[in-house]
């Protein structure tokens, strides 16, 4: 029989909205996050990021299923590593690249949810923003008015151990000539450090015609022999809805093996094309999880940010930062933030030099307590200590 994957609504108002997606399915597993009420103009594709409010406490988990409405296509997880200012639901292509940072597929008819093998688990940290991408295609003449919904089932350290970590192999210095067609590059990255591989998916954009991951081993019977584990040509598809495959044995890979992305594009149009206009992205959850581990253009082996930092920070270890915890000191992937007398965010997770505690879409230097003062950039405001304004 065929399953209706949307959810029929006519209410407009939030509370009307989420009475049609329904209630928790179990509050005591599950943990319901919903957007904001998002408006389709008529005839309207819209891809909208909806930046939910920082994370009080941790959330471990190891499924996401995502519920959507009329001309729902998708809906998935990133973490929001700096958040727009003014509403909380913005069109997805307005938000600077790098600024999020994929945590899992939710569902939908075009996407898949996200269930992770038994024992393992992910993990957001407090201070954080859950940012829900939502995917919508408007057929009709009217405005609609919908609401994502995604239920995460929660899972603990006892039940789930293993935390898995995102891995990126990424070509970001590109260009594709103007009328090229099938221009190809082609991205090596060495395996230094064991790892085990539990998801991958693809990521282009419109003028992509080609995208695969191959595996190739350094010793064995199948050494030296490229393995094809993805193949994708549809660019379109692989910006908005990826396939993402889920590996029912990981695949291991040890000291010496390679991951071999390969990008191909047909530039239709009169002028060259690099990134983030075009992309060739290949990300994948790994285990044993050491950080958000990445291979780029000039790597030759995947570099993991695992908060041991790069830079000297403007703070010594040790700073108690202020009534309010801002100025504390902290590291990246650090616990140092999650006691602070107010909820605070450790900048170092996104500029090795901040390695401090902060409080993050301030308005004023009211908000920061003494000592800081309240900073703004293109990706936002935070609390500033005061030693460390340049």
């Amino acid at each position: 029989d065929e399953v209706d994957l949307y959810t029929t609504c006519e209410a407009e108002d939030e509370e009307g909205l989420r009475a049609c997606l329904g209630p928790n399915p179990n509050p005591d597993k599950f943990i319901r996050l919903y957007t904001p009420p998002l408006t389709i103009g008529p005839g309207e594709e819209k891809l909208l990021c909806s930046f939910l409010e920082p994370l009080e406490e941790p959330i471990r988990f190891r499924k996401a299923d995502g519920s959507q409405m009329s001309g729902g296509h998708h809906v998935a997880l990133f973490e929001g590593l700096s958040a727009p200012e003014g509403e909380t639901a913005v069109d997805c292509d307005t938000i600077a690249m790098g600024s999020l940072r994929f945590v899992a597929g939710a569902g939908g008819a075009g996407g898949a949810s996200t269930l992770l093998p038994q024992g393992i688990s992910m993990v957001i940290p407090k201070g954080r923003r859950i940012v829900v991408q939502s995917h919508y295609i408007n057929v009709t003449n009217e405005p609609v008015i919908v609401m994502d919904a995604v239920d995460l089932e929660i899972t603990t350290e006892d039940e789930s151990p293993t935390v898995a970590d995102p891995f990126s192999v990424i070509d970001s210095e590109f260009e594709v000539p103007a009328g090229a067609e099938n221009y190809t590059r082609v991205k090596e990255c060495l395996i230094e450090d064991p790892i085990e591989v539990h998801m991958l998916l693809g990521h282009t954009h419109d003028f992509g015609v080609l995208f695969t991951v191959d595996f190739i081993k350094a010793q064995g019977p199948q050494a030296g022999i490229p393995q094809q584990a993805y193949h994708a040509t549809d660019g379109p598809a692989l910006r908005d809805s990826p396939e993402v495959l889920f590996f029912d044995e990981p695949v291991v890979l040890e000291q010496g093996d390679k991951v071999i992305v390969t990008c191909a594009w047909s530039n239709t149009t009169q002028e060259p094309l690099g990134w983030p206009e075009e992309m060739c992205v290949a990300l994948m959850y790994y285990t044993p999880g050491a950080g958000f581990m990445m291979c780029d253009t000039d790597d030759v082996s995947p570099t993991v940010d695992d908060g041991s930092g790069g830079a000297a920070g403007c703070l010594s270890p040790g700073a108690p930062g202020n009534e309010k915890g801002v100025g504390k000191f902290c590291s990246k992937g650090g616990t140092e933030c999650d006691d602070t007398p107010e909820p605070t965010l450790c900048l170092a997770e996104f500029d090795d030099t901040a390695n401090y505690c902060s409080v993050i879409l301030c308005s004023d230097d009211s908000e920061c307590g003494d000592g800081a003062r309240c900073v703004f950039a293109d990706a936002g405001s935070a609390c500033v200590p005061e030693q460390c304004i340049n």
